[in-house]
Order: structure tokens, then C-alpha cells, then sequence
């Protein structure tokens, strides 16, 4: 059933951006950044989904979600299967076992990364080195060999829990996919911006190309502790890349390698003062105390049925809450930003504490997860959802 929320106003705010070292590339000369004054008379629908699927006892925190027509996939990246769902009809269709890829020892061919449906029969799935095809049993049908275990700094692909990084699969045999040098999985986060984040592997030639975007320079100097997850959604043959503690968006033009910098700061962002340097090694309290307070930009969605992309942001909050109780991850408040194509921030939704930054997009609005434990009426027998129609 949709339920009409009241349209909300929001006041003019001018937006500045700035280049200077906040850049994820040393190309400068191909950068702009782009200031946006925006305003926000926006309302929206919501029209609630439930899935009847009982998960007791298996956390949800590694699914990434996918839509191809009325079937949803989940990827779990733990128990390595691929849950298939009717989301129009909430209904559980069945599943499709990895498990097979993956060899126990952990050595060649490496765990399961990512997984992209590419057709009805067709899945593409990323492992730590090696890209392989397979049916809709799971039968393998093709494999391409992506790197060697052998070499100790071989560059690998990453997987995904908050953000949003699908493989891009393109006609001509392109596979673009986040692909990190294997120091940045390393405690000292400073020298991962001389570092590409994202590749493209030719299956015709089993050759990869860097593309020119790097790791946000913020990490240079400042050290975010586990705050380092990457978004990358394509819009009009752009790659678009959000980064965890960053409030800037990158705007990477394929063709040309120009990367555009836009400022798409949160108004609800405070002071970024809970940073660290990389002077002294962070002992583990200080990095969950980190995580738990500062603030984060989780994810990125591009729906093109309403042509807007989508970015959630996580307040920074205190420790201990009024209650003398300590805050969990999930106690931030959340916040649903919108964004034009063009990047031109258009409002933020409170969404509040019941919901979390687990999302796909629909014809029929873009599905945020509302599998919180904060939701009193989560009780891990379904999946919860709230499809949010933004009226333009």
C-alpha cells in the first residue's frame, strides 16, 4: 500500500567545492570541480515490501542485492550462494550454490568476491584471482585467469559489505571491476592513494588496463581506521565513485579519463575532527571507537527509472548515548541523500535508526533494507524493505 509523506522543505544552502589535494588522481589537468547551489521541495511515496524468509542466526551483513526483472539476488559472500526472490509476488524461488568455486585451503582460485547477473542463465563471478561464468545451476562455463597467488603484491578484487561496487559488464568482453593493490588490506592506509581502485579486464586478451582514478587523498594523511569502503555506480558512460570518509563525489568520463570532483558534503555532516594520522599505530579500541562515532558515506545507486542516484549518509555520534549505554553502528543516524544525474544534490531524507544502507533499485522506487535491530517489527523470519519514490 503507498503512503503519501508530507513534501518536505528545506531552506537554501550553497554548496562550495575545492580541488586542492582532496583529489583521487595526480592528473590534475583533467579535473574539474563543479559548486552546486541547490534547493530542496521534494516529497516522496513509500510502498513497503516483505519477503517471507527465515534467517535466524544468519546475519545479513555480507549480502549485496540485485535486480534483474522480477527476480531479486542476493549474493551471500559468507555461506557463498546466491538466494534468488519474486519481489513482486514476496515469494523465495530458490537458490544457486558457489561453494564448488571455491577451494578450502583458500589458494588459487580465492574466495568469492562479487557475483553479476548478466541474463536469466548467465552469472559472472569475481574470485581473488580469477573471473569465471556460470549457468543458473552454478555449472561452471568459462574461466579466465585474473592473477597470481604467487606474487606477494598482486593486485586483487575486492569484495563489497556497505558499499556498492558492481562488476560492469560490457558487450566488447570488458569487465570493469574494483580492483586494489594488496596494501591497502594492510593496517598503513597512507600509500593506498598512489593506488588505482578500479580496472578493466579484456576477456579476449585476459589483460587488465588501470583506470586513472585513485583512492581518495584524504587517506594520504588522515587515517579513517576501517572507514575505507569504495561505491562506483555508471550513469551515461560516466563512473561515478564514492568513498567512505570523503564527502566528495568522483565523476570519471571512460572515454576521456577526465575525472570531475564534485563537492556533495552532507548538511548533516559536523567538523571531521575524529581522524587520526598515521604517526602512531592505532591500538584496536581506538578503531572501534572510531567506527562507532565518526561519521560515513555509504554507498552509491543509480536508478535510472527515476533517473537520480542515490547515497546514504551515517551521522557522527557520541560514544555513550543519554541512556549511560554505548552507541552500536546501527544507532547512527541515517540519511538518504539524492542526487540528479548531473550530481546536483537535490535533499536528504531522514530515514532514521530502523532502517540500514542496504538498498536495490526497482521500477517501483529504490528498496532500503529495514533489517535494522532498532525495527521492532524485524524479526529475521523476512526481509523487510521500504520503497522510496522521490516526487519530482
Amino acid at each position: 500500500m503507498h503512503q503519501r509523506i508530507l513534501q518536505l522543505i528545506f531552506i537554501t544552502v550553497f554548496v562550495s567545492g575545492c580541488v586542492s589535494n582532496d583529489t583521487p588522481s595526480d592528473t590534475l589537468e583533467k579535473m574539474e570541480t563543479t559548486n552546486y547551489t541547490w534547493y530542496l521541495d521534494l516529497g516522496y511515496e513509500k510502498n513497503a515490501i516483505e519477503i517471507p524468509f527465515n534467517h535466524q542466526g544468519k546475519p545479513l551483513s555480507y549480502y549485496t542485492f540485485q535486480v534483474y526483472g522480477d527476480t531479486l539476488y542476493l549474493h551471500d559472500q559468507n555461506g557463498n550462494v546466491v538466494l534468488l526472490f519474486n519481489w513482486r509476488s514476496n515469494s523465495h524461488l530458490g537458490s544457486i550454490s558457489l561453494a564448488h568455486l571455491v577451494n578450502k585451503n583458500g589458494s588459487f582460485p580465492g574466495k568469492v568476491h562479487n557475483a553479476l547477473i548478466i541474463g536469466r542463465d548467465s552469472i559472472m563471478v569475481v574470485q581473488d584471482y580469477r573471473l569465471v561464468l556460470v549457468n543458473g545451476n552454478g555449472d561452471l562455463l568459462n574461466e579466465w585467469k585474473t592473477d597470481d597467488p604467487d606474487v606477494e603484491d598482486v593486485q586483487f578484487g575486492h569484495g563489497q559489505w556497505y558499499s556498492n561496487f558492481p562488476i560492469v559488464f560490457k558487450p566488447q568482453g570488458k569487465v570493469y571491476m574494483q580492483r586494489m593493490h594488496a596494501a591497502c588490506g594492510g593496517e598503513n592506509f597512507a600509500q593506498c592513494p598512489e593506488y588505482s581502485v578500479e580496472s578493466v579486464f579484456d576477456i579476449t586478451t585476459g589483460s587488465f588496463d588501470t583506470l586513472p582514478i585513485k583512492f581518495s587523498s584524504l587517506y594520504k594523511t588522515r587515517n579513517y581506521g576501517q572507514h575505507r569502503e569504495i561505491s562506483r555506480v555508471e550513469v551515461d558512460g560516466n563512473h561515478i565513485f564514492s568513498f567512505e570518509s570523503d564527502p566528495n563525489l568522483y565523476k570519471l568520463n571512460l572515454q576521456t579519463e577526465k575525472i570531475d570532483v564534485v563537492n556533495a558534503q552532507s548538511k548533516f555532516q559536523v567538523d571531521d575532527t575524529l581522524y587520526r594520522t598515521y604517526e602512531k599505530e592505532m591500538e584496536m579500541q581506538e578503531i572501534l571507537d572510531m567506527y562507532m562515532r565518526s561519521h560515513q558515506y555509504v554507498g552509491l545507486w543509480y536508478d535510472p527509472y527515476q533517473n537520480l542516484i542515490f547515497r546514504f549518509f551515517k551521522a557522527q555520534q557520541p560514544l555513550i548515548n543519554e541512556n549511560d549505554e554505548f552507541n552500536g553502528i546501527s544507532d547512527k543516524e541515517l540519511y538518504l541523500m539524492v542526487f540528479n544525474s548531473d550530481l546536483q544534490l537535490l535533499g536528504e531524507i531522514h530515514v532514521g535508526t530502523t532502517y540500514l544502507p542496504w538498498a536495490f533499485v526497482t521500477p517501483e522506487g529504490f528498496m532500503v533494507s529495514k533489517m535494522s535491530p532498532n525495527n521492532k517489527e524485524y524479526d529475521e523470519t523476512s526481509l523487510l524493505f521500504d520503497g522510496f519514490k522521490i516526487i519530482q
